[in-house]
């Protein structure tokens, strides 16, 4: 699990506020980014929300593990170290929109010390669905064996259409990868 540490303050406009300290670096955050929830469907419109998203679905705990996500616009994610979401059951839908620039990397250039296994956008995709979604640009580098994708890194019982990848990379840093599993959507 992941421990992160927040320096958190209050804007003149009342919106809480903060920044994930660490490595020397700030990344921008906002604590009032949760994404609406209209009709049971979470809509994603920017990268603010997509990051508190993925700082919940980080935790097997998450409210939104098996939610409808719904993109409505294409979402640029250059700058924030994306951690592989922990048992995603519910449905992502892109709408036809694109994930640019997903990164496991820290702001160090290092791989992150929770993406191990099962490293990808999603991690463990279980009786889930990806559909209508593109990823644009990843780099998605984990320090495990195998089971290691670009949007997925491990799925079982999984629905993927119309999804995928323009450019990027996928890359295991561990001397004994067997290179199985490794690469791809999944």
């Amino acid at each position: 699990m992941r421990s992160r540490q927040w320096a958190l303050g209050v804007l003149a406009s009342g919106i809480l506020t903060g920044a994930m300290l660490g490595g020397g670096s700030l990344t921008a955050w906002a604590a009032g980014a949760a994404p609406p929830t209209i009709n049971g469907v979470v809509y994603v419109t920017n990268a603010a929300q997509l990051e508190y998203l993925d700082a919940s679905l980080q935790n097997a705990s998450s409210p939104y593990a098996a939610a409808t996500i719904d993109l409505t616009a294409n979402i640029n994610l250059q700058g924030y170290a994306w951690g592989p979401w922990f048992r995603f059951t519910g449905t992502l839908n892109g709408n036809g929109y694109a994930i640019t620039d997903l990164s496991t990397l820290t702001a160090n250039g290092q791989p992150d010390s929770a993406a191990s296994y099962l490293v990808g956008m999603i991690g463990l995709l279980v009786n889930g669905t990806v559909e209508n979604l593109g990823l644009v640009n990843p780099t998605i580098v984990g320090s495990g064996v195998n089971n290691e994708g670009a949007l997925v890194g491990l799925s079982s019982f999984a629905t993927l259409q119309n999804v995928y990848v323009q450019g990027g990379t996928v890359t295991v840093n561990s001397w004994f990868a067997t290179g199985s599993d490794v690469g791809g959507l999944v």
